[in-house]
């Protein structure tokens, strides 16, 4: 609403600054309006009116509520949407290189570069608190937030293997967060189990691209396919 308003200032002030004064019923504002009859611009108050009171309700809908998204949701959306994952793979040969590479096409080594990268970049954006994550689990084992202190010895699971298979409702994959030890004897241990992100950090720290991506590996279709019924 100040948007228009901060317009017409500066118009009003460009006019009264840099234009003589024989000029300025010219430029006056009102004279550049359509030619329009009232019935026309009561129409377009009117829907101008109900846009404001739509956005109003959409954002006051939303206050009070934490809206989460599940971890393998993101991933794919991630990788299918954002424009983190079409700016790196424009730049894909400067990513590390995996192992097991020589076979595969390129499309699948982008693909698979990029999974790699954007675990990582999750998991520093949950140690750095930008990403707020949920997870099931603790004595108790409800959902409760997954402070982003316990994230320097927790990794999420984003393997291949879990995101091709669906969870026992039959939705998108369960990612699980493992607490990793050092002593090779011990091994990972389960921490939470169901984790999501909430929706409002994940879409802020990878916002979606005008359009998906395109020419990505077969594997990672299939995969996206099974994550996203």
């Amino acid at each position: 609403m100040l948007a228009p308003l901060a317009l017409l200032s500066f118009l009003q002030a460009i006019r009264e600054e840099f234009l003589s004064p024989n000029q300025h019923d010219y430029w006056r504002l009102l004279n550049w309006l359509p030619n329009w009859p009232w019935e026309w611009w009561a129409i377009a108050f009117l829907l101008l009116s109900l846009v404001f009171v739509l956005e109003a309700a959409y954002r006051l809908s939303g206050r009070g509520s934490v809206t989460t998204e599940r971890a393998a949701e993101s991933f794919h959306r991630i990788l299918r949407e954002s424009r983190w994952a079409k700016t790196h793979a424009k730049q894909w040969q400067r990513l590390p290189a995996l192992t097991y590479e020589t076979g595969k096409s390129e499309a699948d080594v982008v693909e698979g570069r990029l999974r790699a990268a954007l675990d990582k970049e999750i998991h520093n954006a949950l140690r750095k608190g930008s990403i707020q994550a949920l997870g099931t689990g603790g004595a108790t084992n409800t959902e409760r937030p997954i402070s982003k202190e316990e994230w320097d010895n927790i990794t999420l699971d984003f393997s291949e293997r879990t995101l091709a298979r669906k969870s026992a409702d039959g939705g998108p994959p369960s990612v699980s967060a493992w607490k990793v030890t050092k002593d090779p004897r011990e091994g990972n241990r389960l921490l939470y189990s169901q984790v999501k992100f909430l929706k409002s950090t994940i879409h802020n720290h990878f916002p979606s691209a005008w359009r998906p991506r395109k020419n990505r590996g077969a594997d990672a279709n299939q995969i996206s396919q099974v994550a996203s019924t």
